[in-house]
């Protein structure tokens, strides 16, 4: 009976006791743990933080349509119309 607890893994004197298996189960844990703290961070970021590149490529679409409007482009109700049509889009984003 006795040679079949010196081979358990936690048996007070068994082989797992002050040998390099403490050492990689113990980083092995670590690293588990990180992994889990990084996971529910990213799950946190992406399922409810804003979305921040939507704005700045909904910013960019309005400087184009104003430039297009200063240029004479379009004209004032293709404009209105442009203009609308993204804060419709941008809220409905959100």
């Amino acid at each position: 009976m006795h040679f079949f607890n010196s081979f358990t893994p936690y048996a007070s004197s068994g082989f797992y006791t002050n040998s390099w298996m403490l050492w990689v189960m113990g980083i092995g844990r670590v690293l588990v743990f990180v992994g889990f703290i990084w996971l529910i961070v990213w799950a946190v970021k992406h399922f409810t933080g804003t979305n921040h590149d939507r704005v700045y490529l909904d910013d960019e679409a309005l400087a184009i349509i104003r430039e297009r409007y200063a240029k004479g482009e379009i004209t004032k109700e293709q404009y209105d119309v442009l203009k609308n049509d993204l804060e419709f889009s941008a809220r409905r984003k959100r």
